[in-house]
């Protein structure tokens, strides 16, 4: 969906450039802590779960970061806006996706380099 390279999978021994520095929230850069980091990884689950297992969207948060996931979903009109996979119901569809974009926001997550912690280079938190 909006985590991750939207290019078919690498072959294996191919390298995998995720998270691609060019797909990233207003202020990259900023060395955030473990805290904001879990807060925001809290706020993704958070909106995806409301958005695509219970419905109806939540009201807008009042957050940036928020507020850019609630406008890309309400946009995309995810999950009921996304094209049927034939032979899968839609709630297992959703489910899926939701599964693989928190599973990139924990690849994220062990990648950043918090300022209370480590990990790896900064600017990688949040990804887009």
């Amino acid at each position: 969906m909006f985590i991750g390279d939207p290019t078919p999978m690498k072959t294996p021994g191919d390298p995998d450039t995720w998270p691609d520095p060019s797909r990233k929230w207003p202020d990259p850069n900023t060395k955030l802590g473990r805290d904001v980091v879990a807060s925001q990884y809290a706020m993704f689950v958070n909106l995806l779960m409301t958005f695509g297992y219970i419905g109806p969207p939540p009201a807008k948060p009042s957050d940036p970061l928020g507020g850019s996931i609630w406008q890309f979903l309400t946009d995309q009109k995810w999950p009921i806006g996304m094209p049927a996979t034939p032979g899968y119901n839609q709630g297992t569809v959703t489910k899926v996706e939701m599964a693989v974009i928190l599973d990139r926001l924990l690849q994220a997550m062990n990648s950043y380099n918090a300022a209370d912690g480590s990990g790896g280079p900064p600017g990688v938190w949040p990804p887009h």
